[in-house]
């Protein structure tokens, strides 16, 4: 569904000579009648046009790139951490949530590509390579990786990865596989020792599969390219339900992440003519809003929140009813407050990617009023255990 780009791509870069100018309207219609695809754009370029043609493509796009000036507005206080695979040239980072154009870039590997990555339970970021189609572990430090194994036990060959998901429910890493046309998909259960794929249930009955998402109950979300429609995964069969068509036209790879601290699922999108967006979907209604402009031609196979653990045991949930902060939420102090008979020990604030901001408790209060906006974790020690609460600073 590549609507309307040729018109759009000659306005922005003028007229080359008269030759390049039939030569390049020729191809970007020719691109235009293709079918959406999984696929990065770059391999996608291969399989249908020439050497020649697809560096002329790639040129006409690039110098695109290099005009897009535009910046989005502020927004969010978080980062993700998202791995380009635009032009062969892959480029892992982070992008900033407050300014989602600024993406700085820890390391670049000019071969496997990351279709699909996610954290598991204990913090550690995991990715699908591509095209070796391996599992690795990568370092978020640097930008890294370490090979864990092959995709072995059922990838079908005409497949690629395209999700990767971990379900806290079960502590269970799941990845997803489609065709280079988005006509199938596969999901799976996927070791993290060695890569080993153990497939569920029988091919799902749609295509696109394009990446997988799970929330913080267990539920189970992806997409499809070529109809552009939201849907939810059955994690035990496979099966997939409709449930909302997104109303944007994406194409090639891509991927999302649910961030269970704020509740929020996340799809960097990546369309025609070059432009990504970040977008948040209600996972209920399938309902887009758009987050942020990302940099043009920035197509992000990989594309993770930071995950933070909270671990409550019996006598933190019990801690629920007498300890309470308020008010919440806040836009300079929060108290905390608990029963006569529990003594608050200490306090420690930490932001949504898990960073302690320092703040201390003075006289039951603490002092938020020079913190940015958003999402706050308070962990609070008591004579009886721990209990964390969240809090939103406005």
């Amino acid at each position: 569904m590549k609507k309307g780009i040729l018109c759009f791509m000659l306005l922005a870069f003028g007229v080359l000579s008269a030759q390049q100018t039939l030569d390049l309207e020729s191809l970007l219609e020719r691109l235009d009648s293709l079918p959406d695809s999984s696929m990065p754009f770059q391999y996608f370029l291969k399989q249908h046009f020439t050497n020649e043609e697809s560096q002329l493509l790639m040129d006409h796009f690039s110098k695109k790139m290099d005009n897009s000036n535009e910046k989005p507005e502020m927004l969010g206080n978080d980062i993700f951490y998202a791995a380009n695979v635009w032009n062969f040239n892959h480029a892992f980072g982070i992008l900033s949530a407050l300014d989602t154009q600024d993406f700085e870039i820890l390391n670049t590997d000019g071969f496997n590509l990351f279709l699909g990555d996610d954290f598991d339970g204990n913090g550690d970021l995991y990715a699908l390579l591509w095209p070796d189609d391996m599992l690795a572990k990568v370092n978020t430090e640097d930008g890294s990786y370490e090979v864990i194994g092959p995709l072995t036990g059922g990838l079908p060959t005409s497949h690629l990865p395209s999700g990767l998901a971990w379900d806290p429910t079960t502590g269970t890493m799941y990845a997803m596989s489609t065709t280079g046309d988005s006509s199938d998909a596969k999901l799976y259960s996927i070791s993290l020792v060695n890569g080993h794929l153990t497939p569920i249930g029988d091919t799902t009955t749609f295509g696109g599969g394009e990446w997988l998402a799970i929330t913080e109950e267990g539920k189970a979300f992806t997409v499809d390219v070529n109809t552009d429609a939201f849907y939810s995964v059955n994690l035990e069969t496979g099966e997939t339900t409709w449930i909302a068509d997104l109303g944007i036209d994406i194409s090639f790879a891509q991927d999302a992440s649910y961030d269970f601290e704020s509740g929020r699922l996340f799809m960097a999108a990546f369309m025609d003519g070059g432009v990504s967006q970040i977008y948040t979907i209600d996972t209920i209604t399938g309902e887009l809003e758009l987050f942020g402009d990302a940099p043009a031609f920035h197509e992000f196979g990989g594309f993770s929140t930071p995950y933070v653990e909270v671990v409550l045991d019996t006598q933190e949930f019990d801690l629920e009813s007498v300890v309470a902060i308020y008010p919440n939420p806040a836009s300079d102090f929060v108290s905390v407050n608990a029963s006569q008979d529990i003594e608050v020990t200490s306090v420690e604030v930490y932001d949504i990617s898990g960073r302690s901001t320092g703040k201390e408790i003075i006289s039951d209060q603490i002092n938020l009023a020079d913190l940015t906006n958003g999402v706050y974790f308070i962990n609070i020690e008591t004579s009886q255990g721990r209990v964390v609460k969240r809090v939103i600073k406005n």
